[in-house]
């Protein structure tokens, strides 16, 4: 069988193929309780031991045979997820200072998401505009970035929920323009990336300014954040609107922390970060469901948001099919 990737013919792993795999893993897995059992035998009567770290990454990096039964048989049979992100959001999805090594949060969630799907993640560096028009062209299958959820984007797509972003605004070091809300921005210049949930809120507060007889907010889109940025270091802007989590990590690593300082705005609800699928892949979508949310129960989605010091409030109890 094959499947189409880009345009091309790509030859597809089997069930069996992915069986053997399976089957060559369960010697060592066997191997590696028995060491554990024997290590805890060697403990004093009633003392407990703990799982060696090699036994703990094998049980969360091993299959989950409920969500990948719940895969779109394609998919599952393909042996492969392929995935699409643009690389430029730290901390989710970035590249790291060689310009080439990919890295991030939901880099590393989506990595180990594939891998208890039975699958191989296949990345594609695709920026937003493009990302949409990729999945209906079947380049790829999902979009698992900072991808947020408004209501025009559930017209054109489905998701599935995976973590929450408080919305923020990255200033100039010691907030010179004093934004402490977005009724402080009436009369500035506020940029955000072309096609962020964002877009319609500046616009909305900006309407709200005039409304109250303020200066209407200049509203600048740019193509990404780096740009964003840029504009703001440049002192082309007075702030760039985002995610807390993009905020939050260039105010602390632009320049030791001395460039940038993020506010966070509390009257506007958090954003439900999600992955992007094709419109009504239901099938996909439950998978998926069923994968954050087993992710979730056994601390392997809890432990990869602590690493990248992310705030608790990003974390959510359940996913959820969104569209």
């Amino acid at each position: 069988m094959t499947r189409t990737k880009g345009g091309l013919q790509r030859k597809i792993k089997t069930t069996k193929d992915y069986v053997m795999k399976k089957s060559m893993l369960v010697p060592l897995i066997a191997t590696t309780a028995a060491m554990t059992l024997a290590v805890a035998a060697c403990g004093s009567a009633g003392e407990a031991s703990a799982p060696s770290d090699e036994a703990t990454k094998a049980s969360v990096e091993s299959v989950d045979e409920t969500s990948r039964e719940l895969l779109p048989a394609e998919i599952r049979d393909s042996g492969e997820l392929r995935i699409a992100a643009s690389f430029r959001t730290p901390p989710l999805t970035m590249l790291t200072d060689d310009g080439e090594t990919r890295d991030g949060l939901s880099y590393e969630m989506a990595n180990l998401g594939a891998k208890r799907l039975g699958l191989e993640p296949v990345w594609s560096n695709i920026i937003y505009p493009g990302q949409s028009p990729a999945i209906a062209a079947d380049k790829v299958d999902i979009v698992w970035e900072t991808t947020s959820v408004d209501e025009e984007r559930i017209k054109a797509a489905t998701f599935v929920h995976f973590a929450n972003a408080n919305t923020s605004v990255l200033v100039q070091k010691g907030n010179p323009s004093g934004i402490s809300s977005m009724q402080d921005m009436c009369g500035l210049s506020i940029g955000m990336s072309r096609g962020a949930v964002f877009v319609g809120m500046v616009k909305e507060q900006s309407e709200k300014c005039v409304a109250d007889g303020l200066e209407p907010i200049e509203q600048l889109t740019y193509d990404g954040a780096p740009s964003g940025r840029t504009a703001l270091q440049s002192e082309n802007i007075d702030g760039y609107m985002s995610a807390q989590p993009d905020t939050t990590y260039f105010a602390n690593t632009t320049g030791g922390g001395e460039v940038f300082s993020a506010v966070d705005l509390p009257e506007i609800p958090p954003v439900k970060l999600a992955i992007q699928l094709k419109k009504g892949d239901q099938v996909l979508a439950e998978s998926l469901e069923s994968l954050v949310n087993n992710m979730i129960e056994d601390g392997s989605y809890a432990e990869i948001l602590k690493k990248w010091q992310m705030p608790e409030a990003m974390m959510i109890d359940k996913a959820e099919i969104i569209g």
